[in-house]
């Protein structure tokens, strides 16, 4: 859409999200800037304000999300005021101004995470950024929503929250009423507009009836104790000035000491900034039925950061509440979230002096519920859910919510960073020990699921005994360092059964070193022990295959031992399995046709009859017998080789390979029986000798040696049979997976 095509509506929905905006940025600059004390409350406002109009302008114009409002978060103002908390330790009391120079830091490190931000587009990390485990996010939202709550109490209440044990029994003499009164109002008005009045404004309406009611309460009585305001904001224009003193802090002050922690806020901001926005356009693709551009979005949140620090705000990322008012009140272009900052700065500009007279305790009642609404549903849940069934909960369940706990505790006793840095650590440690139990994805045997290629009686009831020394191990996900050595360990435990390991590799979408270490070590381990490792799907996985070349995993294994599909190593398996050896090959050896599955209880004049209908044929390798769509009926009889029938994928215009003959089987009894056309073709994938039985002789033995017909039709019947069997069981085996 058109930047204007849609203007009144924008408007509409600029309007309503600027509303509910408007307070929280007021709370949130508070939060972000409040170890520089009370002193400095209007200008935290302001700087809070600050985050709405310039990153929130400039998000719109150049973001790759048309409707994404964007302004102050309470994870990037409580992350920005341990910063200012560290800052303000770092720089002494006496210094001439002390305030100006720590805003400016603080606006350094804000700078620093909206370049970090450009730094993800530009590398296009928007995909990603947003796969930071989920219950380290739950335990930082959870984090903030006690802080915020916690940091919010003494305002609301008018008294000291931090209380020791002794402090407890006598907290009621501190309270202060008429403070608790405004707030409790406030929070109480948020509540019931939210659940009975759902169209209005809830925060705006929280900060309309505590105004009221704090003005009321204050000219009625005259109380003292009633709470402070913000305090005397005075008519001004947003100036850049804080990036005009960098240059000057820069001189005054050794930026050694300071930089780590510069460094880490940045780059915490940026991330954290980058998933609130990422997560939020995500909730706005559904509202729009579009999908917008990620590493577009993040170059123009940190543009808009970059710019913002110019002017000290506080550091802002795209909000989903926000937005989601933006789309239901009308907005559906970037004129929409343009035109929310530029209300809120219309409102600086002509109102300051009245936000200055905002109470303290309303403020806190509206972020205290903000706070509320943050904590993570999910995390409730898997806690009720532990309290009433603590012995019967998923593992997985209670690992992630331990992940969560931990988080929340470290950030509340600590820091933020050093909870968000331990989160990872154990969520990646999680995800590692669970990769190493997993990478299994299923293992069978010979015996359950046998290769496409079609074999004679004899040596079908061979593999129907023997099958099981055959093994198959499925892998799934990355092979690395992780899983290696618990997958080794399995297939060494099991293999000491069995005499053939095929691993199937397809599912596999990652291989480090150690990964390739691991394989041969595994092959030569197994061939000390007169076993043999096959590898199928090496080549035709989604590993990257730069990395196979280099490693020399192919040189390492062997070509014998390597696989375009597993289908084809259990083909190899079976045929070693068979003549008992690597050495030796069933192909070479000529079958006789009174060993033939067709000629099953024929007597001698039988044979000879059926021989004389017979026509032997060769085929040279490569050298097609018929083809697909072929009129022709005969029956053929594998003497010596092997002959694969395929179809044709019409998709690519190629051949398939559906199953390899043996010798000692017929195939082509499908046109023979319905007088139709091929259904498939062969071709002889090695010189080979076969039997041919015409149509026309066929229809002589019906007619003339009708026993002999009967017997070879029975047999036929039996190995579709046996054939049909054997897939109906492998399907009912594989069908879960």
């Amino acid at each position: 859409m058109k930047l204007f095509s849609n203007y009144k509506r924008d408007l509409s929905g600029a309007v309503s999200a600027a509303i509910i905006t408007l307070p929280v940025s007021i709370g949130y600059g508070l939060i972000a800037f409040a170890p520089l004390g009370l002193s400095f409350a209007p200008q935290a406002v302001l700087l809070g304000l600050y985050a709405a109009i310039i990153p929130g302008f400039f998000a719109a114009l150049l973001g790759g999300n048309r409707i994404q409002i964007t302004g102050p978060k309470p994870s990037l103002a409580f992350i920005l005021a341990y910063a200012v908390s560290n800052f303000a330790g770092m720089v002494p009391e006496a210094m001439a101004s002390r305030e100006i120079i720590i805003v400016a830091l603080a606006s350094f490190c804000v700078c620093l995470g909206g370049i970090f931000q450009i730094c993800f587009g530009v590398f296009r990390f928007g995909t990603l950024i947003k796969f930071v485990p989920y219950q380290v996010l739950a335990g930082f939202i959870n984090g903030i929503a006690i802080l915020m709550i916690l940091g919010q109490m003494s305002f609301f209440t008018g008294m000291n929250t931090w209380l020791s044990f002794s402090e407890i029994f006598v907290w009621i003499s501190s309270l202060k009423p008429l403070n608790f009164i405004v707030g409790l109002c406030s929070l109480l008005t948020i509540y019931l507009v939210k659940k009975y009045f759902k169209q209005m404004p809830a925060s705006l309406m929280g900060l309309f009836v505590g105004v009221l009611i704090y003005y009321v309460l204050k000219f009625s009585l005259n109380d003292p104790g009633i709470g402070p305001v913000i305090g005397k904001i005075g008519y001004q224009l947003p100036a850049p000035k804080y990036f005009m003193e960098w240059f000057r802090v820069l001189n005054i002050i050794d930026l050694g000491l300071f930089l780590p922690q510069i460094l880490i806020t940045g780059i915490t901001i940026g991330i954290i900034g980058s998933l609130e926005s990422l997560m939020s356009s995500l909730i706005s693709d559904n509202l729009l039925g579009v999908r917008h551009d990620s590493n577009r979005e993040l170059i123009a949140q940190g543009v808009g950061n970059i710019l913002g620090s110019f002017f000290g705000s506080s550091p802002s990322a795209g909000s989903t509440v926000r937005t989601l008012v933006n789309f239901r009140n009308g907005g559906r272009t970037k004129f929409s979230g343009m035109m929310c900052s530029f209300m809120i700065f219309l409102l600086i500009l002509f109102a300051s002096p009245l936000i200055g007279l905002i109470p303290r305790a309303v403020i806190a009642g509206i972020i205290i519920f903000v706070g509320w609404g943050l904590f993570d549903r999910e995390t409730f849940g898997s806690i009720k859910q532990f309290i009433r069934r603590p012995f019967k909960q998923h593992k997985d369940v209670l690992m992630n919510l331990a992940v969560s706990i931990i988080v929340t505790i470290v950030m509340f006793w600590f820091n933020v960073i050093t909870a968000v840095a331990i989160g990872i650590f154990l969520a990646s440690g999680i995800f590692i020990v669970k990769m190493g139990n997993s990478i299994i994805r299923r293992r069978y045997t010979g015996e359950a699921k046998r290769s496409r290629k079609m074999r004679n009686s004899e040596h079908n009831e061979i593999l129907d005994q023997k099958g099981k020394l055959i093994v198959v191990f499925e892998l799934r996900g990355p092979l690395f360092f992780g899983s290696t050595d618990n997958l080794a360990r399995t297939i060494e435990d099991v293999m000491e059964n069995a005499r053939y390991c095929i691993v199937d590799m397809k599912r596999v979408n990652g291989i480090d070193v150690t990964g390739v270490h691991i394989l041969v070590q595994l092959k030569a381990r197994l061939e000390k022990k007169n076993r043999h490792l096959l590898v199928s799907y090496l080549g035709n996985s989604s590993i990257s295959q730069g990395f196979i070349r280099h490693s020399g995993i192919e040189e390492k294994l062997g070509a014998h031992c390597l696989f375009s599909d597993t289908d084809l190593a259990l083909e190899r398996a079976e045929d070693h399995l068979l003549t008992d050896g690597f050495k030796f090959s069933l192909l070479n050896k000529i079958i006789s046709l009174d060993q033939l599955s067709l000629t099953r209880n024929f007597n001698e004049k039988q044979i000879n009859l059926l021989r004389g209908k017979l026509i032997r044929c060769n085929f040279k390798k490569g050298e097609v017998i018929f083809l697909e769509g072929d009129k022709s009926r005969e029956l053929y009889i594998l003497l010596k080789g092997s002959v694969s029938i395929k179809i044709k994928v019409q998709e690519d215009n190629r051949l398939r390979r559906l199953i390899t003959i043996s010798p000692g089987v017929s195939f082509g009894e499908i046109a023979l029986l319905d007088e139709s056309f091929r259904s498939a073709g062969a071709w002889a994938d090695r010189d080979s000798e076969l039997l041919c039985l015409s149509n026309e002789s066929f229809d002589q033995l019906c007619h003339h040696e009708s026993e002999i017909a009967i017997k070879m039709l029975r047999n036929i019947s039996l190995e579709f049979s046996r054939t049909l069997r054997r897939l109906t069981r492998e399907i009912k085996d594989f069908e879960d997976h």
